[in-house]
């Protein structure tokens, strides 16, 4: 192991050892090992003592609880496995690197992450290789040199079938029974949890259509209008909850299916409870919006 030091930033300090660089000989390069601090955004360095930081180490910043935007520098051409796993606020990460290479678990149970945005990621990419590393958890699919062809959205989607294809034995598989009486209780959260994460990732698919096959929509539909009719309504109206920046556009998605429809309408906005007033509102003024179309448009038949 080489020379150890620390920088101290504004949000925090930085640990870091000096390693010898693998692109020069003679020379050194920064690997950036662990972060103490309480700061919610951090921007790692570019250099430390006249060195390129050129690697995040595995588990650096595990199970961090305070940051929400991380922006590594394009110096960095490696992060080490679940160098960011458990990182339960973290929410955006700015990967400025053309040329990276990625460690198993990098981003896994890190449960409010948005985005990861590679150079010349649209948003709507940046959103989709996020659910690719936490929801799919599919490490392959980050590649700041492939994301967002149309052979990455390609895997992306064969990913999403994946996911979507798994049954409920899957889900149940790793589940552990702390007593007999919480077993039923168990496997009904642990079913509703499945619905909701394939509900995200078909709703995020189907809202950034880029290279989405007329055949992949209409998998992605019929799954979600199959989860309503199986009973699993509740799991899927959940998934509308919370602070999630793209679920007034799903309703659209969901009203344009019909799988919100005249017959549940009141139902799906009385699930929402008291603390969703604004979404309550805005799936009825979406249905109504479309209820005077509708009439528009016979009147204009007649």
């Amino acid at each position: 192991m080489g020379e150890t030091g620390s920088l101290l930033l504004q949000t925090g300090r930085l640990h870091y050892k000096k390693a010898a660089a693998r692109h020069s000989q003679g020379d050194l390069s920064i690997w950036i090992t662990g972060y103490e601090g309480a700061g919610k955004t951090l921007c790692i360095p570019g250099q430390i003592e006249g060195y390129d930081v050129t690697k995040v180490e595995r588990k650096a910043f595990l199970s961090n609880r305070s940051l929400i935007r991380v922006s590594v520098p394009d110096t960095v051409d490696e992060i080490g496995h679940w160098a960011f796993a458990g990182c339960k606020e973290l929410e955006e990460i700015d990967i400025s690197g053309k040329e990276l290479s990625f460690g198993s678990g990098v981003f896994r149970k890190c449960i409010k992450l948005e985005r990861i945005s590679f150079p010349h990621t649209s948003h709507g990419c940046a959103r989709l290789l996020a659910a690719s590393a936490v929801d799919l958890e599919a490490d392959y699919l980050l590649s700041p040199a492939q994301a967002g062809s149309r052979e990455w959205y390609g895997w992306l989607d064969g990913r999403i079938l994946d996911i979507i294809r798994e049954s409920e034995e899957t889900a149940l598989k790793e589940l552990v029974y702390c007593a007999e009486e919480d077993m039923l209780a168990k496997q009904e959260a642990c079913l509703d949890g499945q619905v909701k994460k394939k509900t995200r990732i078909a709703l995020l698919r189907l809202l950034y259509k880029e290279n989405l096959s007329r055949d992949m929509a209409d998998r992605l539909i019929t799954f979600l209008q199959r989860s309503v009719h199986q009973g699993r309504c509740p799991a899927v109206w959940e998934t509308l909850k919370g602070g999630c920046e793209e679920r007034f556009a799903w309703c659209d998605i969901l009203l344009d299916a019909g799988i919100i429809n005249e017959e549940n309408l009141d139902s799906v906005r009385q699930s929402f409870g008291v603390e969703e007033v604004e979404l309550k509102a805005c799936l009825l003024q979406k249905w109504q919006e479309r209820e005077r179309r509708s009439s528009l448009w016979k009147q204009l038949e007649l």
